[in-house]
């Protein structure tokens, strides 16, 4: 049985290689873990006004479906009562108008304007 000690550095070692992320730990340990550690401490998330949304079922899932295609996207969530969909990216990203239009683009659906949430 393992002392409190041994626990401790074992669990400071497999955070110590889950941040590293592939560099040790090599390829059978994916640094998806380490990149989603670091992206929510850094995230910023955004809110779009969404144009062209006509059903609460059909509208948000493939809203959501098309913005969460974008670089850098962690989490995209839209309100049809509101018609916006709030946008988290991960640090180091920013979201543009152009991606998000790009996104949305031959299905109907449009930005308005895109501006940093509270």
């Amino acid at each position: 049985m393992m002392n409190r000690t041994a626990v401790s550095l074992a669990a400071l070692a497999t955070a110590a290689v889950l941040l590293m992320g592939t560099q040790f730990a090599g390829p059978a340990v994916s640094s998806a873990l380490a990149d989603e550690a670091v992206a929510s401490a850094d995230a910023h998330d955004y809110v779009l006004a969404i144009e062209g949304m006509s059903c609460a079922i059909g509208c948000p899932p493939a809203i959501e479906s098309m913005l969460e295609g974008i670089h850098g996207v962690t989490g995209v969530s839209v309100d049809f009562e509101t018609q916006s969909a709030k946008v988290s990216v991960s640090g180091g990203h920013q979201l543009s108008s152009e991606a998000c239009s790009k996104a949305l683009e031959n299905s109907g659906y449009s930005v308005a304007s895109i501006s940093p949430a509270d």
